[in-house]
Order: C-alpha cells, then structure tokens, then sequence
C-alpha cells in the first residue's frame, strides 16, 4: 500500500512542477496595470488544482499556502486589484517556494517554515490592504524586462519519460530488428506456393519493423523549446537586479533535438545568456548615452542543416572588451607580455577554466567557471563554439552540435546494421 500510494505521490509531484511551469508562463505574460485576464485566469486555476491535490494527500502546508495565493489571484480576476511590479514579485516568489515545497516533499525533507511563513504573510497583508494597494505599488521601479507575448515552453501534449526507459526501448526494438533479419534468413531456404506466402509476410513484417525503428528514434527527439521556459523568468529576474531593460527573443524554438543533447545544451545556454545580461547589455543611461535606444536585445536563434544544430545567443550590448581580456592574461601568466594573440586567440581565453576579468566575484559571476561549462559540454557532444564580437556594437556566441546524442548514434548505427541484414 504504502509503494502504491508513493506511486501517486510522485506522479502528483511531476504534474504540480509542470503546472508550476504552465504558472510562471502565464505571470511573465502579465503587463503592469493591463493584465491579460486569461492569463491571470490560467495561473489562478494551477493554484486552484495544486491546493486541491496538496489537500487529498494530506500536504497541509501547500494547500494553505495555495490557498491564501488563491484568495489573492481572486482579487486579481475580480478587478478589486490591479497587476503591480510588487505583486507580480510575491507571485513569482510564490512559484519559486511552491517548487521548493514540492522539492522538499520528494525528498522527504523539512519544509522552509520561516520563508513559508514570511511569503504568507506578505501575501494576506496584500489581500486584506487591497483597496489601498490598487494602482499604487506597480511604479515602484521603472525596471523592466521586457519579454515576447507568447509563451516558450514545451508541448502541453507530452509526457515525462526517463531517457533510461528510452534507452530500453530502443534495445527492445534492436532485438526485434535482429529476429526479423533471421527469419527473412530462414524464409528464403524454402521452396513452393507456401514458400512465397511466407516471403510476403515476412515483406510485410519487415515493412512494419523499419516504421516501428523511425518511430522509436523519434521519441528520443524533442523541440529546443523544452528548454528556453526559464530564459523569461532569468531574464527578468536579472533585469531587475542589475537595473538594466532587455527583451528577449527566440526564433526557431521548435526545431528538435534528442534529448541526450538537449541536456547537455542546457547549461550552456543558461551561461551564455546570463553572460550577454550581466556583462553584455549596458544600463539604459549608459546605452543612451551611446546613442542606443534603453532597451537592449538578447537574442536566442536556432538553425537546422543536415545533421547539425546552430544555437546562437547574440546581444547588442558593447561587446567583448579585448584590451581587458589581454590585460587579465598577461598578468596571470596565460600570455607573454609581448605575445600579440589574434582575435580569436583572446576570444579563446574566456573559455578557460577560472579565467574571469571580474575584480571580485558576485552571486552572478566572477568565479570563472561558467564559460568553461560552455566548452566542455559543447565538446562533449562533439559540437563547436565559435565567438563574434564588434566593440559597442554586441557579442554573439554560435554553438554547433549534432542533433543526436552520442549514445543514440551508436543504437542507431546497430539497428540500421541489423535492418541491413535483414535486407541482405
């Protein structure tokens, strides 16, 4: 009983984190003072779902934060409120201590009372004070992230699948591949009128395999979208800390990918983007000055040729810095005081490990580690990073992978093996 009932635990877990996802969509469609009431009706019935679910299964904890996050997106949906920067915070705030609380129930760990407590508290001090807050929190900063209207994310149709099961269905595939190899063998030892009845069934059957084989590959194949849903939320976030204005925009978002490659992309996507905010994109007074409009444009553009994927991240900020870089690695030793490196030499610098010109280190960087994961990764999988960079104008960071993961390329190299005996 007690396997049975993790069981539901689990799948309760996965389908509130995917909602949870769903959630934050909606909320980084929500304008400042003209919220988009179909979105705020999406995130008010995730939390509606959530506080239902967490209830039947006992969760205490998240169905009466949930239901105090309910009562204040009622208020939301009724007009008696209005959208502010503030709200729209504690709402994301919410998203983020909901998935700590499922994270914690998961792993059979405490839950944070004292942030549970301190975000609740926030939340019924908004819902009872709500006529004085309509229209007065949401100029608080005039930063803002500005980001596109429709939502990034994966197929609402799909479900989660470990890549091991994967792994286990193509080799279940493979043996089959091989049984119908054989007995294509076997058939053209024999002679007659039901010697050819069976050859056309063993046609047929063969036909049926090589789809089976296409379709099985095709399941390891996901689009590139799955994982850009947090670049809005890490774009605004960022935004707001560093005080700068950035839209994001993604282009070719649905182009797939297999999914062992898509896990490796994922960090060094998350790297370069938050590279091109914290040190790309100038602050608006700064890009004025310069005769750049405040907004600044971080770009994701994803191509498909042949068996390649090109990833690029570009931003229109003042581009890398090589005096600086040089400087850096001339003190540190990397290059010789009077080494004259190429351009791409110096780009190349920033992908060495510990390699940062940061004077100190900071919660977003500094360390020197994150560039580094961005070769490594892209090395591992057999790709390529190629850096473009004019001063004043932006950087970009072009990334070539495969579209297939290295262990999918070797399956598929042995069930087309198999398929050519089979047609030998």
């Amino acid at each position: 009983m007690g396997v049975r009932l993790q069981k539901f635990h689990d799948a309760f877990i996965d389908e509130c984190l995917e909602s949870l996802d769903s959630m934050e969509a909606a909320l980084l469609e929500l304008v400042v003072g003209a919220p988009d009431v179909e979105a705020v009706n999406r995130v008010f019935r995730v939390a509606h779902s959530i506080k239902g679910a967490s209830g039947m299964f006992g969760f205490t904890e998240i169905a009466s934060f949930t239901h105090t996050l309910e009562s204040l997106l009622g208020e939301l949906r009724a007009g008696r409120m209005q959208v502010t920067s503030h709200i729209l915070d504690l709402l994301l705030k919410s998203v983020d201590l909901l998935r700590d609380m499922l994270g914690a129930v998961q792993r059979k760990a405490p839950i944070d009372q004292q942030a549970l407590v301190d975000l609740q508290f926030d939340l019924e001090q908004l819902i009872a004070t709500s006529s004085a807050a309509t229209g007065t929190a949401g100029a608080a900063t005039g930063i803002t992230g500005i980001y596109p209207a429709r939502h990034i994310g994966g197929d609402v149709g799909s479900v989660r699948v470990s890549t091991g099961k994967l792994d286990e269905l193509v080799d279940a595939v493979e043996e089959i591949v091989a049984t119908q190899s054989m007995l294509t063998g076997l058939g053209r030892l024999f002679q007659g009128a039901e010697a050819e009845r069976l050859r056309v069934s063993l046609a047929q059957l063969e036909r049926n395999v090589r789809g089976l084989r296409r379709g099985v590959m095709r399941v390891r194949m996901l689009p590139i979208s799955t994982i850009f849903g947090r670049f809005p939320r890490l774009v605004r976030d960022l935004s707001l800390r560093l005080g700068k204005q950035i839209q994001l925009q993604v282009t070719g978002d649905q182009i797939e990918l297999d999914k062992a490659v898509l896990e490796k992309l994922a960090d060094p996507l998350m790297h370069i983007v938050r590279n091109s905010i914290d040190h790309g994109i100038e602050i608006p007074q700064v890009r004025t000055a310069a005769g750049k409009p405040p907004v600044g444009q971080v770009r994701i553009e994803v191509r498909h040729t042949d068996a390649m994927i090109t990833v690029e991240v570009a931003d229109d900020g003042g581009g890398l810095d090589h005096r600086r870089i040089l400087e850096k690695a001339r003190s540190t030793g990397l290059v010789g005081a009077c080494e004259l490196p190429t351009v791409d030499a110096i780009h190349a610098l920033i992908f060495l490990p510990g390699f940062t010109t940061a004077e100190q280190a900071t919660e977003l960087s500094g360390r020197g580690v994150g560039m580094d994961v961005v070769r490594s990764n892209i090395t591992d999988l057999g790709g390529a990073v190629e850096v473009r960079s004019e001063a004043g104008r932006g950087s970009r960071f072009i990334m070539t992978v495969p579209t297939r993961g290295a262990g999918y390329t070797a399956q598929y190299r042995a069930l087309a093996c198999s398929a050519g005996r089979a047609a030998g």
